[in-house]
């Protein structure tokens, strides 16, 4: 089976970020006058999942939600120290890149935060494509994001593979119709590092 190109989640993949994550929606519930959650409510409730549906979970349908996800956003830098990428992804990108892979990352992250995110750990020049939550009208685990990126690489999605963290990430490549790759979550295959994508590229 030869693919043309791979489409990355970020978070939780290349980048090690759940404490940023959750520190800094913490701070957006707080600063909405919410209470704070656990870690484990978050990982059930808000892990994968678009910013805006967790927000409107915590803070009604009824709040601004555009304003409560962008604050988020915005603030996110104060807990980007938190942040690392992953062993293994510089070399897996430099694999592709020689390898002649077409690349994207796919994520609900804005894309604003995203592209600072990758350049502060120099990885944005490996990617021919980046679309954040804010490029598209649903997102993740909806297809939208992953069908749009797949027909800016120019390639079918039958011969692209997704890779992701959760099931969310599972089921938008999924539908879409991409082969399906989970760091850690049950997708067509399972891997447990990055390095391990080269037995199923090669």
């Amino acid at each position: 089976m030869k693919f043309k190109a791979v489409l990355f989640d970020m978070d939780g993949v290349l980048t090690d970020s759940f404490e940023s994550c959750f520190r800094g929606f913490n701070f957006a519930l707080e600063h909405f006058k919410k209470r704070a959650i656990s870690r484990e409510e978050y990982i059930k409730n808000c892990w994968g999942t678009p910013v805006n549906t967790d927000l409107e979970m915590y803070l009604g349908k009824d709040a601004r939600i555009s304003f409560a996800s962008e604050f988020y956003h915005t603030n996110y830098t104060r807990f980007i120290e938190h942040t690392k990428i992953f062993p293994g992804v510089v070399e897996i990108l430099n694999y592709l890149k020689e390898g002649g892979f077409k690349t994207a990352v796919v994520t609900n992250t804005h894309r604003k935060l995203t592209l600072k995110i990758l350049e502060k750990f120099n990885l944005i020049n490996y990617f021919d494509a980046v679309f954040g939550g804010d490029d598209v009208s649903e997102g993740k685990p909806a297809p939208e994001i992953v069908l749009k990126a797949c027909e800016e690489l120019g390639v079918l999605p039958k011969d692209a593979v997704m890779v992701g963290d959760t099931d969310s990430d599972m089921k938008a490549g999924r539908i879409a119709g991409c082969f399906t790759i989970g760091a850690g979550v049950k997708g067509d295959v399972k891997i447990e590092n990055l390095i391990e994508l080269k037995k199923y590229l090669s």
